[in-house]
């Protein structure tokens, strides 16, 4: 059980970080290194989602 959920839970956490990154909220960087590494920061367009972030 816990490995399906797991699966489901990088499955779900990938494609959310996609959609931000197409809708402009993330960068998103890439290292060629063995094993793969990737890093994501915010945009200046997700930084200014903070205070409306930080209200809720």
């Amino acid at each position: 059980m816990w490995a399906s959920h797991t699966r489901l839970s990088a499955r779900a956490t990938s494609s959310s970080s996609w959609r931000m990154e197409a809708n402009g909220l993330v960068h998103r960087e890439v290292y060629a290194e063995v094993p793969p590494r990737v890093a994501y920061s915010l945009t200046e367009l997700g930084k200014s989602l903070k205070p409306i972030l930080d209200s809720m």
